[in-house]
C-alpha cells in the first residue's frame, strides 16, 4: 500500500514483482559488446616515455587481436591513464570509419597519450576501442592528424 501511494499502482506492482524475482521477459544470455579494452597496472609507477610507448603498443596489439577474433571494428580509440595520486584521465579520438587495424589503434593511442600532461608518474595505462560494429574487412584507414 505504501508503494502504491508513493509510486502509483503500475510501478508499485513492478517493484513488488522484482523484489520477489518475478519477471516475464525472456532471458537474454548474449549481448553485443560496446567496447574492447586492455589495461595494465605498472609494478612500479612510471613516467618513462619508452615504457609508456612500449605498453601502448602491447595493449593496442591485444585490443586489435581481440577485435579480430570476434570480428569487430570500432570507431573510437582512446586511452585511460591513472596517476600515482589516483587521478584518472581519458582521451579519445573518433575515426571516420570503424577499424580493427593494430597500427592505426597504436598510432591513435599514442596521439591520445600525447594529449595528456604527464606531470606525475603513471600507475595504470589502458587502450580502448569503442562504438563497435561488425568488421566488414575495412582494416586500413589513412591518418590525416599527424
Amino acid at each position: 500500500a505504501q508503494l502504491m501511494r508513493h509510486f502509483g499502482p503500475h510501478y508499485a506492482q513492478w517493484l513488488l514483482d522484482a523484489a520477489h524475482g518475478r519477471d516475464e521477459r525472456p532471458l537474454k544470455t548474449e549481448h553485443e559488446p560496446k567496447s574492447r579494452s586492455r589495461e595494465i597496472t605498472f609494478p612500479h609507477d612510471t613516467r618513462d616515455p619508452l615504457t609508456l610507448l612500449s605498453v601502448i603498443a602491447k595493449l593496442s596489439r591485444q585490443v586489435a587481436s581481440d577485435l579480430a577474433a570476434h570480428h569487430y571494428a570500432g570507431r573510437i580509440v582512446g586511452i585511460k591513464a591513472k596517476f600515482d595520486n589516483f587521478t584518472v584521465v581519458t582521451r579519445d579520438y573518433r575515426l571516420e570509419r570503424a577499424s580493427a587495424d593494430f597500427i592505426l589503434i597504436r598510432d591513435i593511442a599514442v596521439h591520445c597519450l600525447q594529449r595528456v600532461a604527464i606531470d606525475r608518474k603513471l600507475r595504470l595505462l589502458g587502450v580502448k576501442v569503442s562504438e563497435l560494429e561488425a568488421d566488414e574487412g575495412q582494416r586500413g584507414q589513412s591518418l590525416s592528424l599527424f
